[in-house]
């Protein structure tokens, strides 16, 4: 088999099965981000496809200071006028919205929580522990039109304080073990503006336009051989 059909075939794999290459998977985390406390961390990723924002959160904060993640607040682009949630880990299984009041940072639209409150109450033992990774699915509906995950992360909250920043996302932190007891609320750091991270996957049109110059390298080689 020659090499221009070898890669024919490959363009059309990416062409026939265009989610696998879902475009738009973003990490973020808390370095660089504002916290009330100054003691939760975290990670995550988020990315937005086809009508589904997939939403992960680590809890990164080590085993002597404990504390769980028990919920977050997101942002959502204006045409969006339905969020239900999917799927879910740990107890986290309530969704927050239409308006979620996390402050200090300000008014949210959605997000999750094991209890049915930014605030909490009760035991915070079914939010995310140190270590444990949280991943969370968001069915979207309204006006979707040209969404991707980028839609979500330019948006910010409107704090009432001057001292603070608005943000895209809120986390709280509750059950702290070192200092006992402690709980926070902590903001991701900047998302580098100068185009997509390094872990972000091409768009389908952009693996198709690239499979496509491809070919033509090969059939161009293919013609100089039989010259």
């Amino acid at each position: 088999m020659n090499n221009a059909v070898k890669i024919g075939g490959l363009l059309a794999a990416m062409l026939i099965i265009p989610g696998t290459l879902a475009a738009g998977v973003v990490n973020f985390s808390s370095v660089g981000g504002q916290s009330t406390e100054g003691i939760g961390a975290f990670s995550g990723s988020i990315q937005y496809n086809a009508g589904q924002l997939t939403f992960s959160l680590t809890n990164t904060n080590t085993a002597q200071q404990g504390g769980f993640i028990t919920a977050f607040a997101l942002m959502k682009p204006q045409g969006i006028t339905g969020v239900t949630l999917d799927s879910f880990s740990y107890e986290m299984e309530n969704l927050l919205g239409p308006g979620v009041d996390a402050q200090p940072f300000g008014d949210f639209d959605f997000g999750a929580s094991g209890t049915s409150s930014w605030i909490g109450g009760g035991s915070p033992n079914g939010g995310i522990p140190t270590g444990g990774t949280g991943t969370f699915v968001f069915n979207l509906s309204g006006d979707l039109t040209g969404l991707n995950t980028y839609s979500f992360l330019d948006l910010e909250s409107n704090p009432e304080s001057q001292d603070l920043d608005g943000s895209w996302l809120a986390v709280r932190f509750r059950g702290g073990l070192d200092p006992r007891d402690w709980s926070d609320k902590v903001t991701p750091g900047p998302i580098d503006p100068n185009g997509p991270p390094p872990n972000e996957i091409p768009e389908p049109t952009t693996m198709a336009l690239l499979g496509g110059s491809l070919v033509g390298l090969a059939l161009l080689r293919r013609r100089r051989q039989q010259a």
